[in-house]
């Protein structure tokens, strides 16, 4: 019989079957780290971790451990992108072209700052970029401004699912003048005390969690082949040759705000709970204003999407769906990341969740070992 995982952190009285889910998970052999946080009402009643950290179980998680969380990082950007463009004075109807002149390029001269935060672009990809080019944010942006859309712009949503960081990041940093990693931190991460960032440090790089990519995975093996859409859109990044696996320097040091957030299960957490009660104006908090999250949460398309994402997007959120079920909250709004990372709130229950994981369980869809955690707090909180 196996010794039960270690599991540190704090469970509130009633949520203990969150804290069972998260032992069951981690008793799966396959499993390395997982940590779930959730706050309700803003409180928090969850804060678990357990496992390892490293692909040779030798290190293990900590209070402090931060882990990739992939795509969770989307709606992040276009959260700290609004809030300074709506600041600014500037609208959702205004032309990309008038505030990023070169971006007009290829076709792509009617396209607004709604089209861009609602995946309606038109450019999921940049096929002009080079393997190695993810790293180098104006090489990116070059390959951007040539790139034409893939149909006409705002007519078909298509979840962006490389280019999103880079377009609503060169939109943040021409208005702002400051890079997304930054604008981010002064905007959300720093006021909020929230450890989360893009662009680490060598210090909050020593903190991260490996990686580990699942054999067999079909999503990152379409990500991975160059004949595919998917593959295409992320040909920037070398993972085709095998060069890079989430955990060089280079990947965590660069800003690719589509996918190499990392943070904690517990940053997540708080901020979904902060955005939960400030929808409703529940919470005091200027730097969320309600208006502002109204416009970020309205549903703008729901659709399988060429990429075959049974997507329901808002402004940089999901909302529900089955491939986004989150807590089927009607209200819910949040991201999925590749291999399981989630985060979400529920405006009805005044609710942020968070977890991240390292171990990339295969996808796409929603992992099996969040939900899992995700139905223990439903079952908590009906009781």
């Amino acid at each position: 019989m196996s010794h039960p995982p270690n599991i540190e952190g704090y469970c509130a009285a009633g949520f203990e079957p969150v804290r069972e889910a998260l032992e069951k998970n981690l008793r799966d052999p396959d499993e390395l780290g997982q940590a779930v946080s959730i706050h309700v009402e803003g409180r928090p009643v969850v804060d678990l971790w357990g496992g390892h950290r490293d692909r040779e179980r030798t290190l293990p998680w900590t209070e402090d451990t931060w882990a990739c969380f992939f795509s969770v990082g989307k709606p992040i950007v276009a959260l700290a992108c609004a809030g300074a463009l709506r600041e600014a004075g500037i609208g959702l109807a205004t032309p990309v072209a008038a505030l990023w002149p070169s971006y007009a390029q290829a076709g792509k001269a009617l396209t607004t700052v709604d089209h861009v935060l609602s995946h309606l672009a038109g450019i999921p990809g940049a096929f002009a970029a080079q393997p190695g080019d993810a790293y180098d944010w104006q090489a990116m942006i070059n390959a951007i401004e040539r790139q034409a859309p893939m149909w006409p712009v705002g007519s078909q949503g298509c979840y962006h699912t490389f280019t999103y960081g880079h377009l609503v990041g060169e939109l943040a940093r021409i208005v702002t003048g400051k890079r997304i990693g930054a604008l981010v931190n002064e905007r959300i991460a720093a006021p909020l005390g929230l450890e989360l960032g893009f662009g680490l440090s060598p210090e909050q790089q020593s903190r991260c969690a490996d990686v580990s990519i699942t054999h067999g995975d079909p999503l990152l093996g379409a990500i991975r082949d160059p004949t595919t859409l998917i593959g295409r859109c992320w040909q920037a990044l070398p993972l085709a040759s095998g060069q890079e696996d989430f955990n060089s320097a280079p990947c965590r040091a660069a800003e690719m705000p589509s996918l190499n957030g990392h943070g904690t299960a517990r940053a997540l957490a708080k901020l979904y709970s902060t955005l939960s009660l400030a929808l409703d104006e529940r919470g005091e908090t200027p730097l969320f204003p309600s208006g502002l999250l109204r416009e970020l949460t309205q549903e703008r398309w729901s659709a399988v999407d060429a990429l075959g994402l049974g997507n329901r997007m808002a402004r940089g959120f999901r909302l529900t769906n089955d491939y986004s079920p989150f807590n089927r909250g009607p209200r819910a709004f949040g991201h999925s990341g590749i291999g399981g990372a989630l985060a979400f709130a529920d405006p009805d229950h005044g609710l942020g969740f968070g977890f991240v994981t390292n171990r990339l369980a295969p996808g796409p869809g929603s992992s099996p070992y969040p939900m899992r955690l995700v139905d223990a707090m439903r079952i908590a909180m009906s009781r």
